[in-house]
């Protein structure tokens, strides 16, 4: 029997401005084959709240052949969808206010890289919001590893006071979007990710675009690194 194909949500406006591909959480078991000793091409992207990550990976998906993954995106769907094989493992961590283990991340994003080459045959993929700390990290090493190439670890530099002011100045729906818990989320940002850059910058792996600037000036910067790296 067949396994039936996976349904894609391809959010693709008719405005090239705001044109994004990016993958629901796969539901089903299908059959994925990919030619011996073909690796996925990784980027992750880090940086704080209200850093511009969005932003930069809007433009990576546009002009670059990339597939846009958002680690906590796949997760809400994956918990809400029933026949997920992670579903009732992440509703049981949610209730009990445990972390999701990496291991589960790590699978989804497995999955939603095997879709994305199913489904238009693409080998390059954005990782967004993840990995955010050491377990992470570990884990995509020993999950991930021999499945993916990490060709570079994006890391958008923008300063507190930025960050906070356009979180405020957004209609983001969070309702942790206030001063003080955006104060603690960078915090837990410089507490959890910087020694991840850290060990990437100490593997030549990390470059850094100024997200202080304008939209037009980060667009600049981020054709500038992808073009080096050859997309």
């Amino acid at each position: 029997m067949v396994a039936p194909l996976l349904t894609r949500s391809l959010l693709r406006p008719s405005s090239s401005s705001t044109s994004w591909r990016y993958l629901s959480v796969p539901t089903f078991c299908y059959p994925f084959s990919i030619h011996s000793g073909m690796k996925f091409n990784v980027c992750f992207i880090l940086g704080g709240p209200g850093a511009g990550k969005g932003t930069i990976c809007q433009k990576i998906v546009e002009d670059h052949n990339f597939i846009h993954l958002s680690a906590g995106e796949l997760l809400r769907r994956a918990c809400n969808t029933p026949d997920s094989a992670f579903c009732a493992e992440i509703q049981r961590h949610m209730k009990n206010g445990s972390i999701v283990p990496a291991k589960i991340t790590c699978g989804l994003l497995d999955q939603a890289m095997k879709q994305g080459y199913q489904e238009s045959k693409c080998m390059n993929y954005l990782v967004d919001g993840f990995p955010r700390n050491e377990d992470n990290r570990t884990c995509w090493e020993v999950e991930m590893g021999s499945k993916t190439i990490l060709k570079q670890v994006i890391v958008a530099d923008c300063t507190d006071d930025i960050c906070i002011e356009r979180c405020l100045g957004r209609d983001s729906g969070r309702i942790d979007d206030n001063e003080e818990t955006l104060k603690r989320r960078l915090q837990q940002f410089k507490e959890q990710c910087l020694p991840i850059i850290e060990y990437y910058e100490a593997r030549n792996l990390v470059s850094r675009i100024d997200a202080t600037k304008s939209k037009e000036e980060v667009y600049k910067q981020v054709n500038q690194l992808m073009t080096s790296l050859g997309y």
